[in-house]
């Protein structure tokens, strides 16, 4: 994964404890999120999910469609607005949603936990976001 394509970032501080399952507060007015989100943008098993979703066409089940290949991830338009962006955010974003999703009442990283990705699904335009 190239990680100058990785927004630097996420809207919120990246999460130091990956096993708090615990509420942690996000923005005013926002939803409190787990604990462990978002992790870190070089964490291993976020690299590696993401990895493994952009090399096989789908994440988390085959029902759902990564939109770009790990070489359009890796090299696609870094330009503000461009689809290539977009995509680069929602494929980020099935990944977190999934991340740590081990079981009943264990989810990923809801959108509060990264609201600069969510606002990049939309805009393209990295670290921008509510």
């Amino acid at each position: 994964i190239n990680l100058a394509v990785i927004p630097t970032d996420y809207g919120l501080p990246f999460s130091n404890d990956p096993t708090n399952n615990g509420p942690c507060p996000s923005k005013p007015g926002k939803p409190d999120i787990p604990c462990r989100c978002p992790p870190p943008r070089t964490d291993p098993k976020f690299l590696g999910l993401l990895a493994l979703a952009l090399k096989q066409g789908f994440f988390p089940s085959c029902s759902i469609k990564v939109t770009m290949t790990l070489d359009e991830f890796n090299n696609g338009s870094t330009e503000p607005g461009s689809d290539a962006q977009k995509q680069r955010a929602t494929t980020m974003t099935q990944v977190l949603q999934s991340l740590n999703n081990t079981g009943p009442g264990v989810l990923g990283c809801p959108a509060a936990s990264y609201p600069f990705i969510a606002a990049q699904q939309t805009t393209g335009i990295t670290g921008q976001g509510s």
